[in-house]
């Protein structure tokens, strides 16, 4: 079993989802970017016994080598250094935010919204792609209001229908992501 830790609802709704396509048993938890939480819940999924546990954080507009060292230093402040040297907790990295991954398949965001959508072909090159997945949103509902944010069934539903080989084209982070999760 694997431990994930995210940051938000929607995060934890798609790795869920993921995890349940490719038959792997994991346990998840939402920690927003509380060092004290990440670290708290990390033991916590380790004590259950997970093989290993993968703290997956959104860059926010970050460099994701400086995003990455400054992550691994909070954690390991948080006595967790020798979790990260064996290799028991890994630190990967959405570019810039997961979002990017729900957007890398054209055919998958097709099937749930009804109609054509403009997406760019490198997701992980906007520094926003929840606002560019909410524009989708809104312009197929016809409505002005943010419809994609915090909504957990829409996430779920593109992370069952979305292409896992397109979106790991489309974006290296999230092909780490997978060989991570993929990881005994």
């Amino acid at each position: 079993m694997k431990g994930i830790i995210v940051e938000g609802p929607s995060d934890r709704a798609f790795v869920l989802e993921l995890a349940k396509r490719l038959h792997i048993q994991v346990e998840a938890r939402a920690a927003g970017l509380s060092w004290r939480k990440i670290a708290v819940y990390a033991r916590e999924l380790l004590s259950l016994g997970c093989e290993k546990v993968i703290v997956l954080l959104d860059t926010h507009c970050r460099s994701a080598s400086d995003w990455r060292n400054l992550v691994i230093n909070k954690l390991g402040e948080r006595g967790l250094a020798e979790e990260l040297r064996s290799g028991a907790v890994e630190v990967c990295l959405a570019v810039h935010a997961l979002e990017a991954w729900l957007m890398a398949d054209r055919e998958a965001l097709l099937k749930l919204v009804g109609r054509e959508v403009r997406v760019p072909s490198s997701p992980e090159d906007y520094c926003q792609p929840d606002k560019v997945l909410d524009a989708v949103f809104c312009k197929a509902s016809g409505s002005r209001r943010r419809y994609y944010k915090g909504n957990l069934r829409d996430v779920r539903a593109l992370a069952a229908v979305m292409d896992v080989r397109v979106a790991q084209q489309a974006c290296p982070s999230f092909a780490e992501f997978l060989a991570s999760l993929k990881d005994a």
